[in-house]
């Protein structure tokens, strides 16, 4: 069974994506396929004002997953894969339409989002 790794919700006009991938939410080849689904089912949404990206953990994102990068870097088969992951990890989000907000779990909508965000 696939650990799942990231999870979709909706506020209002804003949808909500959990980065759960513990311990540190590291940007594995999972999480970035799952980021793309699920910003793939809301691309064509004209009702989503805002994507917040959140984390179910103490830590927002660590980064990349190093252990997944050696592992790619001591295979000369792997090397160009991994050199498309990242550039595929550097595009993610570019080309959104609509405000990103980033926080931890217990962030909430603030005076400093304009309300029309959230519905």
């Amino acid at each position: 069974m696939t650990q799942q790794v990231l999870s979709v919700s909706r506020l209002g006009n804003v949808v909500v994506l959990t980065l759960d991938s513990p311990p540190v939410n590291a940007l594995s080849k999972a999480l970035i396929k799952a980021l793309h689904a699920a910003m793939d089912q809301v691309e064509g949404d004209a009702s989503v004002g805002a994507v917040h990206i959140r984390s179910a953990a103490k830590v927002f994102c660590a980064g990349a997953d190093l252990a997944e990068m050696r592992e790619n870097l001591a295979d000369p088969d792997k090397v160009d894969a991994q050199i498309d992951f990242v550039r595929d990890l550097q595009n993610v989000g570019w080309n959104w339409h609509w405000p990103a907000i980033s926080g931890l779990p217990r962030w909430r909508p603030s005076w400093r989002c304009p309300r029309s965000i959230w519905g």
